[in-house]
């Protein structure tokens, strides 16, 4: 028995107590010796050190230290982002060292059956905060180009001040100031609508009534972005766009779509212009045959080319 306490027999019960002279206290359990608490593990390294790998992080100590490595990458590097994200991880790493803690702590305890100290560490670990805050590098302008598909969407979009009802960052494409289009946003969904299956998404949209539904043409397939601009984000409905920070890229898009267009617009005035006024189909049998015979030229074109009209006999 630990110090100052002795073992005695319940008459009553028949069972054994246990007495300690110095607390003056009894009980039925058998008491243990106090054994010391583990020494805390040391201080992680320095985040730039070659010590501490991925595997031995948190994943959201893994994401800060990813962020770093993206900075790192640039040919021109935000000296006062790496110092922000360096201390971000710095504090992430104290943090997951407490918890590691913390749970050695109670492994102990509840093998030592110290059930009310198990109930405090739990308390603590529950209170503490899974991750800190990481500091979004949120760029005043952002380009989206190369889709095809949806070639209204693309261009120059600037950082709004109003946030998305998710409470995420929003962007806004004014149309280089023309009132008479309307303006695209693209913003982060929240879990308010399609059962939560949208939430985290970011969508791009050019109606601003669609933003509270979580709605528009083009949204992105991962869900655990902080901004639109994340290495690796893919999108649905819009195969190979790409976002981009900044808006030369943007701008270079909607340059070399105005001089496509204006080359289609020359095409399609030339093809008109030397369009016959009367062509013939032929040599289809079947269920196509209904379809051969003379069409003559309609006065209005479609979609900018000549559009020919079969006549019923």
């Amino acid at each position: 028995l630990p110090p100052h306490w002795t073992q005695h027999r319940d008459e009553t019960s028949g069972f054994d107590y246990f007495y300690n002279d110095v607390t003056d206290t009894t009980q039925w359990e058998r008491p243990v010796a106090d054994v010391p608490a583990p020494a805390p593990p040391p201080p992680p390294p320095a985040p730039s050190s070659p010590a501490v790998s991925r595997q031995a992080m948190s994943e959201a100590a893994r994401n800060v230290q990813s962020l770093i490595d993206a900075e790192k990458s640039k040919p021109k590097k935000d000296y006062a982002r790496l110092q922000d994200l360096k201390t971000t991880l710095e504090a992430q790493l104290a943090l997951d060292a407490e918890r590691k803690l913390l749970e050695t702590e109670l492994a102990a305890a509840d093998e030592r059956e110290q059930y009310i100290k198990c109930k405090e560490l739990v308390a603590r670990l529950e209170q503490m905060a899974v991750t800190v805050e990481v500091p979004l590098d949120a760029a005043a302008k952002v380009s989206l180009t190369n889709s095809t598909e949806s070639v209204h969407l693309m261009g120059v979009y600037e950082l709004c001040g109003t946030k998305a009802p998710s409470g995420s960052l929003m962007y806004v494409n004014h149309n280089a100031g023309d009132d008479t289009k309307p303006k695209r946003y693209l913003y982060r969904a929240d879990g308010s609508t399609h059962d939560g299956a949208r939430d985290g998404l970011w969508i791009a949209c050019d109606d601003e009534g669609q933003i509270g539904l979580n709605q528009g043409l083009i949204r992105s397939v991962q869900a655990d972005a902080d901004l639109p601009t994340a290495a690796g984000l893919t999108w649905i409905q819009a195969e190979g766009i790409v976002v981009t920070e900044g808006e030369a890229a943007g701008l270079a898009w909607i340059k070399a779509e105005v001089e496509r267009a204006a080359v289609d617009e020359k095409r399609a005035a030339e093809a008109c212009a030397n369009a016959p006024t009367k062509v013939t189909l032929a040599g289809r049998e079947g269920v196509h045959e209904g379809y051969m015979g003379p069409y003559e030229l309609s006065p209005e074109p479609a979609h900018g080319y000549p559009r020919y009209s079969k006549r019923a006999a």
